[in-house]
C-alpha cells in the first residue's frame, strides 16, 4: 500500500488476491495483510497490539487509517496549530 493511499482500496486489492489462493491460515493472511500496511498505520498497531484474525486486523487499520486521514484533512483546511499538534500526538509527524 502506497504511503498516501487509504486502506479501502489496499483491502479491495488484498481480498481479492486473497480469494484466488487456498490453504492459507488466518495467521499467514494477517501477516501479509500487515506487511503491506504504510507505517503510519503499522506504528499505531504497534502501540495498541497486534489482532490476532484477519477481520481485526481489517478493523483496526480501517479505524487507524480513518483518523489519519481527518487529521490530515483538519490540519489542511484549518491550518490551526492545535490540529497540527493532534497529528503530531497521534501519528509521530512533523
Amino acid at each position: 500500500m502506497k504511503e498516501n493511499q487509504q486502506i479501502n482500496k489496499y483491502m479491495v486489492k488484498f481480498n481479492q488476491l486473497m480469494s484466488q489462493v487456498r490453504g492459507h491460515g488466518d495467521g499467514t493472511l494477517c501477516h501479509q495483510f500487515y506487511s503491506g500496511l504504510p507505517d503510519h498505520i503499522k506504528d499505531k498497531i504497534w502501540h495498541v497490539g497486534k489482532p490476532c484474525n484477519l477481520d481485526d486486523l481489517h478493523y483496526l487499520a480501517q479505524e487507524i487509517d480513518m483518523c489519519y486521514w481527518e487529521c490530515k484533512e483538519e490540519v489542511q483546511c484549518q491550518g490551526q496549530a492545535h490540529y497540527l499538534f493532534k497529528c503530531q500526538l497521534l501519528f509521530g509527524e512533523h
